[in-house]
């Protein structure tokens, strides 16, 4: 410690710990000799005099040029990223003004693009991913508890020899990631102990800012998206009328329909004059397709199990990778009794998803085709 009087006098005085849980410090003032004994009153509390002293902010580096984020608790991830980066701000003239006037401008296309990126495939909430820099931004230290961690260290009185949780940020310009552990030894109701892989010390911060991030952390992975489409090449969906088949032409999306009904009629009756597909734009169906949400997975205990086993398939669908290989297939169950409630079945697993009628309704009204 350091201590300057207004008559620029300086005195350095050198503390160190007798023991941890007594209130005595070792004291040597500059280069002398003699070691002091001193005994921290609450007139003279040193430890909080050189805590209060300190920097508290746990990033003391601005998050600039984060474009990477990934959290870890309990065998789960959450990792977002940014997949489009702002683009630099324009200052065009403001003519007409009785003084030079200028005005900056942003294109909308080109504003930052985060996306959720494990477990699932979506577009973040660009609002909470404001909230949460600037929750990370504002972290502080509550105690700095190890200044050096060594060999020695014990890091289980800390919860860090098997932590809690992990954060793994990324940030342009550097090498390396920052990386963060979390230890919580006495439980969620404990304090929360961390170490970065940035300097060798160990702190401890409020519950509370770790819990906010981990709010946010959900917040912004929690749609419930079905269909994630940018694996996709191409999708069938097939009704009791139609067969639609959406693909990827250019920059956009086409889709043809084909009357089932009025083709089966023309094979019964041996015409040759079959419907031919009808070709219209597709954005309308990939649209609904990505809206589409589900509520809740369906077990044996819940209450629409019955209803499920009483349901009546409506649509099939079928994603196609751009490679051509197969990527998925869906099925839609109506279910009886006029219930708001229909279910969606995935092939691969076999997972049952409940959704809304009303989403599929709207799905059903874009494939016919638009004049």
């Amino acid at each position: 410690m350091v201590l300057t009087s207004d008559e620029n006098k300086v005195w350095r005085l050198i503390l160190g710990d007798r023991e941890t849980i007594t209130s005595f410090y070792y004291a040597r003032q500059g280069d002398s000799n003699t070691i002091l004994l001193m005994e921290v009153t609450e007139e003279v509390d040193i430890r909080g005099l050189t805590y209060r002293l300190r920097d508290h902010r746990l990033f003391q580096e601005p998050l600039q040029g984060m474009h990477k984020i990934s959290y870890r608790e309990a065998g789960s991830v959450i990792t977002l990223e940014l997949e489009r980066p702002a683009s630099p701000a324009k200052i065009l003239p403001i003519f007409g003004a009785a003084q030079p006037l200028t005005r900056v401008v942003r294109s909308a296309s080109q504003a930052p693009a985060w996306s959720v990126t494990d477990p699932y495939y979506f577009p973040a909430d660009e609002k909470t991913i404001v909230q949460l820099l600037r929750e990370l931004s504002q972290w502080e230290v509550k105690a700095f508890v190890e200044e050096s961690v060594g060999a020695r260290t014990n890091l289980a009185k800390y919860g860090l020899n098997d932590p809690h949780a992990g954060l793994v940020i990324h940030q342009a310009g550097r090498r390396f990631p920052l990386k963060i552990i979390f230890g919580r030894p006495s439980g969620s109701a404990g304090p929360v102990f961390l170490k970065t892989s940035q300097v060798s010390k160990i702190f401890e911060i409020a519950p509370v800012d770790l819990e906010a991030v981990q709010m946010l952390l959900n917040n912004a992975s929690s749609r419930k998206q079905l269909f994630f489409l940018s694996e996709i090449g191409s999708a069938e969906i097939l009704t009791s009328q139609r067969r639609i088949n959406v693909w990827r032409e250019k920059r956009q999306w086409r889709a043809s329909s084909v009357d089932l009904v009025s083709r089966a009629k023309a094979i019964q009756s041996r015409r040759s004059d079959e419907p031919l597909p009808v070709y219209f734009k597709g954005a309308d169906i990939i649209s609904k397709l990505k809206a589409l949400e589900y509520l809740d997975t369906l077990s044996e205990n819940n209450p629409f199990f019955n209803a499920y086993r009483q349901s009546t398939e409506v649509m099939k669908i079928r994603f196609v990778r751009p490679s051509g290989n197969l990527r998925e297939v869906f099925q839609i169950y109506k279910s009886g009794d006029n219930q708001n409630v229909w279910f969606l079945k995935r092939q691969s697993d076999e997972t049952i998803y409940l959704i809304q009628r009303q989403a599929v309704g709207a799905l059903l009204r874009t494939l016919k085709p638009s004049k």
